[in-house]
């Protein structure tokens, strides 16, 4: 329901865990974004009850929570009050950031901003995809910083850029 015009919760993203990962839950539970509530969660399919969460303080707005082939959650946060968007994996058994992209002091090719939407992919290499959508930006990059391959749209539309979305294919 809208309370004041806005999506109280903005679930942008449901994961179902794919097997069961310490820190989070088990195999079939749920991976949840909420942007409006800048935090994510995993919740119990089975009993409904809040199994992990994180964010409320670290993150602005986020999208796009998935999961790193070592069970660890990656997110697009907007970072919307700050101009400075920044991909974040988080291991949920420390509640630690262990890989920034981008964000505070970031510059060149690494500094991006994206008001909404947003997208983060691991991949199997240990880089990650990243889709800044308003930009029109897409990019790839490896754990050391550098830049594989980056893809800027031509196409445009009133307020932003496409693509919103991007998966990379092997």
């Amino acid at each position: 329901e809208r309370k004041g015009g806005l999506d109280v919760f903005h679930a942008n993203s449901i994961i179902i865990l794919p097997r069961d990962i310490e820190g989070l839950g088990k195999r079939g539970d749920l991976l949840l974004s909420f942007r409006h509530m800048s935090m994510v969660a995993t919740v119990s399919r089975e009993t409904k009850e809040v199994l992990w969460s994180w964010g409320n303080e670290d993150l602005i707005r986020q999208h796009d929570a998935s999961l790193t082939a070592d069970g660890q959650v990656v997110l697009f946060d907007n970072r919307v009050r700050r101009e400075n968007s920044r991909v974040v994996v988080v291991d949920p058994k420390t509640n630690a950031i262990t890989r920034t992209i981008g964000g505070e002091g970031a510059s060149g090719p690494t500094r991006f901003f994206s008001m909404g939407r947003g997208l983060a992919q691991s991949l199997p290499n240990d880089n990650i995809m990243v889709v800044v959508s308003n930009e029109g930006r897409t990019f790839e990059i490896t754990p050391s910083g550098d830049i594989v391959w980056e893809f800027w749209s031509p196409w445009v539309r009133p307020g932003a850029r496409i693509p919103f979305r991007a998966s990379r294919l092997e």
